[in-house]
């Protein structure tokens, strides 16, 4: 199914593959609330960093991403592969006061948003050690 050509099959086996090794998904606030839910882990490492600046669609959406950011953000769906959801979410970013060009990217087709989940998916897979974290045994 990771082959499948619907981009929303591909994105929902890319995302089943995550669950079952226990990993997060690659959607917005995925890694976020990853993060609160395992304080224990090294939210330091680039990759960490990377995934959850993936995932922080609504901070975009929302008007609060800084520029900077924001230009890291189009940045890092270049460089895992998401080029049409970079140029996407550029032009989301570059007119979020505009409603009208917002109306007009949001009504084409979902296949750029399912892009970048599906190659966020691949990340977070390609780097699952940084979310693997040592289990703490029972001895009770």
């Amino acid at each position: 199914l990771t082959q499948s050509p619907p981009p929303a099959i591909r994105a929902g086996a890319w995302s089943a593959i995550l669950l079952q090794k226990e990993l997060p998904l690659p959607r917005d606030g995925e890694i976020r609330y990853w993060m609160e839910q395992h304080p224990e882990a090294n939210k330091e490492t680039p990759e960490l960093q990377k995934a959850l600046l993936l995932t922080s669609l609504e901070e975009l959406w929302y008007g609060n991403m800084p520029k900077n950011k924001q230009k890291q953000l189009i940045e890092a769906m270049r460089d895992i592969g998401a080029a049409k959801a970079a140029a996407q979410y550029d032009k989301i970013a570059q007119n979020l006061l505009n409603p009208d060009v917002l109306d007009e990217i949001m009504s084409q087709p979902d296949d750029w948003k399912f892009e970048l989940e599906i190659a966020t998916a691949q990340f977070i897979l390609k780097n699952e050690q940084v979310f693997r974290l040592p289990r703490s045994e029972n001895t009770d």
